[in-house]
């Protein structure tokens, strides 16, 4: 049968019945030999070993292949009596004429079982007799490619045997559609998933994944999953697999909020023990990498923050990330914040982070069902109070740097991140690099206003919930308009739909003058909680 990675595959331009041979390239030599088998698309996948049942010729053992009869079983041709030849008389005018002819009985042989030929054979000199074979099927073969075989054709006694050749027949599956190394599928979701965005967990043919919905997907539109495809036959990795999204009307979502909610591997890693991937965030001095780590329970991925590598590593950055890990690693024992798996100083600045894989809020804000993002709203609330408790402002307080889990059967968690510009409660902030002017306080932007503390946190919560609920941040980007604080707080009510406790507490959050203001977290946290409760 041969080493089944020596077998190569040619593609079957037309159909090919079964068993059909083809000529030889001498007289002599015996055709090569054709058959088929089916497999199911999962084999196709995997790759396997099946058995393959099939009739080849073989010499014909009651006449050594001749195709003519034995001794015994020829018999003497009664007509010309094993002579082959009769005489036929004719009378003519000029008499009696006799003249020789070929036995129309056995046609010359002067035998007459079967006209001469073997009677197992019927003169072909072959028969065919059932076999089977192991067969290797590569991961990744496709519909009407052929194996062949080689030297498990027909025999032949005066050479090297012929080739056989099993073309593969592929059949459709329920699920997917394959288009050379990619895959095509659908799922249904309720139409509020697609317009608030989410997750929905999707069948693969080696395993069940969680896909990404964007926020305002739309009914028919097919989303991309990179590597989950068919194996490529002749080169390395996979195709990808597309899922076209559809909207069932009659279908409720059923998530809820999560009993159990998932948090970062509790593992000591070091620099060297990550593999990089591709960047997944940027900004300031640093980026944010996808990396994998090996551990006893698999490949786990995390989120790495860094300098950025194009130039050179100042000590101000080194102290700066350092200190937002030392911080950040104060507050991360709630399941409301990022959890920091591991950090260091070596050979650079680092923060292994829990990867969050649902996006962040900018993307969902304005789209995410009312209790969905009423008790997302309580999440980010319960996350920075606990942080004052910690005596830590965030002070940066927007969607982008609130992250998504996704959890099976549940929605998505909210955690938040990035804690770069966190100062302690007991120092006062006069700094305002890297804040985000969408959000930030006027306390901010002006002194005169007053000092950054927790207050400011309040503030920037109070604008985070104005975009969660509206889909539209309270202020343009840029600089702030200096008239912007000189009026009353934005009223969410007057660009969407938002619950009247919400604009309440958007409202007062928000009020410029910081006496104004709640002066504790805990009352947004406790208003939007009496909201939750009552829906």
């Amino acid at each position: 049968m041969g080493d089944p990675t020596d077998r190569f595959f040619e593609s079957i331009r037309n159909n090919v019945d079964e068993d059909t041979t083809d000529t030889g390239t001498s007289d002599d030599a015996p055709a090569d030999l054709r058959t088929s088998m089916e497999i199911d698309l999962e084999t196709a996948f995997e790759g396997a070993e099946r058995r393959l049942q099939f009739e080849r010729p073989q010499p014909c053992p009651a006449c050594d292949g001749t195709g003519q009869p034995s001794d015994g079983d020829a018999g003497q041709c009664p007509e010309c009596e094993g002579d082959g030849q009769t005489t036929e008389v004719m009378n003519t005018p000029l008499g009696r004429v006799e003249q020789d002819q070929t036995c129309p009985q056995c046609d010359g042989s002067g035998v007459v079982d079967d006209a001469g030929h073997c009677l197992d054979c019927g003169g072909d000199g072959r028969v065919r007799e059932k076999d089977e074979l192991t067969i290797q099927i590569p991961a990744g073969i496709e519909d009407g490619q052929t194996l062949r075989m080689d030297g498990e054709g027909v025999s032949n006694p005066d050479g090297p045997d012929s080739d056989l050749y099993i073309e593969i027949a592929v059949a459709d599956h329920e699920l997917f559609r394959r288009d050379g190394a990619d895959l095509h599928r659908a799922v249904t979701v309720p139409p509020t998933e697609l317009r608030a965005g989410g997750s929905v967990e999707v069948e693969t043919l080696n395993g069940t994944l969680r896909l990404h919905l964007p926020p305002e997907t739309d009914a028919g539109e097919t989303l991309r999953v990179e590597g989950r495809g068919m194996p490529k036959l002749r080169s390395q990795g996979r195709g990808d697999l597309y899922v076209t999204v559809r909207a069932d009307e009659e279908a409720q979502p059923t998530a809820r909020a999560p009993t159990n909610i998932p948090t970062g591997p509790d593992v000591p890693i070091e620099y060297n023990d990550l593999s990089m991937g591709d960047r997944i965030g940027s900004g300031g001095n640093a980026d944010v990498v996808r990396a994998m780590v090996s551990t006893d329970d698999g490949e786990i991925p995390l989120a790495v923050k860094r300098p950025h590598l194009d130039g050179t590593v100042h000590a101000e950055t080194v102290d700066r990330i350092v200190d937002e890990a030392e911080t950040w690693d104060k507050l991360d024992d709630h399941d409301h914040v990022v959890s920091v798996v591991d950090y260091g100083s070596t050979p650079l600045p680092w923060i292994g982070m829990e990867y969050m894989d649902g996006g962040h809020l900018g993307e969902r804000a304005g789209a995410i069902p009312t209790d969905q993002a009423l008790w997302t709203a309580l999440g980010i609330a319960e996350a920075v109070h606990h942080a004052h408790r910690r005596g830590v402002a965030h002070l940066d307080l927007k969607p982008e740097n609130v992250l998504f889990r996704t959890v099976d059967g549940a929605w998505d968690v909210p955690k938040v991140a990035d804690w770069g510009l966190s100062t302690h409660l007991l120092d006062h902030s006069d700094g305002v690099d890297g804040l985000s002017p969408k959000y930030a306080a006027p306390e901010q932007f002006d002194d005169d206003w007053g000092t950054m503390d927790d207050v400011t946190d309040i503030y920037q919560l109070g604008a985070v919930l104005y975009e969660l609920f509206t889909g539209q941040p309270p202020f343009d980007a840029g600089a702030p308009d200096p008239d912007r604080f000189d009026g009353s707080s934005p009223d969410p009510r007057s660009v969407g739909d938002v619950p009247d406790p919400i604009a309440d507490v958007v409202t007062t959050a928000m009020a410029p003058d910081r006496s104004e203001r709640y002066d504790s977290v805990v009352y947004v946290r406790d208003r939007i909680r009496e909201a939750y409760r009552e829906r």
